[in-house]
C-alpha cells in the first residue's frame, strides 16, 4: 500500500509540474501573439540595456563595426602575445607584432610561424612582426601588452616616448611586480602617465587552444566601460567571448594569485599527498584569495568568476602551473640528494 501511494504521490507531482509548464507556455504564446514580436524585442533591449554592478556584461549585445579603421600592435612575442595577435587578425584588423630582435621578426614575415613558441602553427598573413617600436606603436588604434610582469617596467619605459598620449592601452600580462609590489594597473600608469586609458584581461585561456579556435571566455575589465565594450567587441568571434566588467583590482588579483594556488596543487601531486590534501589546498588557497581581493576593495563575485577562482575545481586546474609545481618538488628532490651524497 505504501509503494502505491509513493507512486501515485509521484504520479500526481509530475502531472502538476507539466501542467504548470504547460500553462507558463500557453501564457507566453498568447503574450506575443496579442503584442507581436516587436514587444518582446522591446523587452530584450530594456534587459540587456540595464546595468549590472555585481556581473559581466555580454560584449555581444548590439556589436557595432568601429566606424574607422582599426590598426593593433601587440606588445611581446611569446605565447600569448601570438594568441592576443592571432585572434585580432583572423577578425580582419592588420595586426603588428613588436618583437625584441628583427631575426624573428624576419622568421614570422617570411614562414608565418614562430620559431621558438606555438611549434607547427601557421599565423594568418595579416600579421606582420617587427622590431622596431617607430614602425607600429605612433600609429595604433589599441596596443595590447603581452610583455610578462616582471620585465614590463624596463620594456614600457623605452618605448613609453613612442605611444601617443592618447592610446589605449590593453593588459594580457598578469602577475605582481616583486620589487614594487604593484599590479599591471600600477606598473602602466608610472610608465606610461595615468591620462589614458588602460584596460585588463583574464580568465582560463591557453595561447594554444586559442590559436586553434578552442571554445574560450574572458573578461575585459576598465574603469572606462566604453574602451571595455570596444575591446570586447573587436576581440570577440565564435569562438573567442570576452565579457566586461569595472573591477580591476578583482580581475588583476585573480590573474596572479590563481596560478600560485596552481603551483601549489602540482607540488602536493609531486608529493603524492592525495587528493584530499589537495583539495583542502586549493579550498583554502580559494578563500585566501577572496579575502585579499576584499582587503583591495575587489568584489567577491569578481574573485569567483572567470579570472579569478575557477581553478577551485581540482579536476580543471592549470595544467602548465601543476607540472610546474610537480617539477619544483622533483628538482628539489634532486637538489637534496646530491646534497646529501656530497655531505
Amino acid at each position: 500500500m505504501i509503494l502505491k501511494r509513493l507512486k501515485m504521490t509521484r504520479i500526481i507531482s509530475s502531472s502538476r509540474l507539466l501542467l504548470l509548464v504547460g500553462t507558463a507556455l500557453c501564457l507566453f504564446i498568447q503574450d506575443v501573439a496579442a503584442f507581436g514580436v516587436p514587444a518582446v524585442q522591446k523587452q530584450q533591449q530594456q534587459c540587456s540595456s540595464r546595468t549590472q554592478p555585481l556581473g559581466f556584461a555580454s560584449s555581444t549585445v548590439q556589436a557595432q563595426p568601429p566606424p574607422y579603421p582599426v590598426r593593433i600592435t601587440v606588445m611581446g612575442g611569446g605565447n600569448f602575445g601570438l594568441a592576443l595577435a592571432t585572434i585580432c587578425a583572423r577578425n580582419g584588423m592588420p595586426t603588428t607584432l613588436l618583437v625584441r630582435n628583427k631575426e624573428i621578426a624576419d622568421y614570422i614575415n617570411t614562414k608565418h610561424q614562430h620559431p621558438k613558441y606555438m611549434a607547427n602553427f601557421t599565423f594568418p598573413k595579416r600579421i606582420r612582426a617587427t622590431s622596431d617600436p617607430k614602425e607600429c606603436l605612433p600609429d595604433a588604434t589599441y596596443i595590447i601588452h603581452a610583455v610578462p610582469c616582471q620585465y614590463s617596467r624596463q620594456f614600457l619605459t623605452s618605448v613609453a616616448s613612442y605611444i601617443p598620449p592618447g592610446t589605449p592601452v590593453l593588459s594580457v600580462s598578469k602577475g605582481i611586480e616583486t620589487t614594487s609590489l604593484g599590479f599591471m594597473a600600477d606598473i602602466l600608469k608610472d610608465c606610461l602617465g595615468d591620462q589614458r586609458a588602460y584596460a585588463f584581461l583574464s580568465g582560463p585561456s591557453f595561447a594554444r587552444e586559442i590559436c586553434e579556435g578552442v571554445a574560450t571566455g574572458v573578461v575585459i575589465a576598465s574603469e572606462d566601460l566604453d574602451l571595455a565594450r570596444d575591446l570586447a567587441t573587436l576581440l570577440s568571434d565564435g569562438n573567442f567571448r570576452c565579457f566586461i566588467s569595472k573591477d580591476v583590482v578583482g580581475v588583476e588579483i585573480g590573474g596572479a594569485v590563481k596560478n600560485v594556488i596552481a603551483i601549489a596543487a602540482g607540488m602536493c601531486e609531486g608529493l603524492g599527498l592525495g587528493t584530499n590534501a589537495m583539495s583542502g589546498l586549493v579550498t583554502r588557497g580559494c578563500g585566501e584569495m577572496r579575502r585579499l581581493g576584499l582587503t583591495f576593495g575587489a568584489r567577491s563575485s569578481t574573485i569567483s568568476g572567470l579570472s579569478g577562482t575557477y581553478c577551485i575545481n581540482i579536476y580543471s586546474l592549470p595544467k602548465r602551473e601543476v607540472r610546474l609545481g610537480d617539477g619544483i618538488i622533483f628538482h628539489v628532490f634532486i637538489f637534496i640528494l646530491c646534497i646529501c651524497r656530497c655531505w
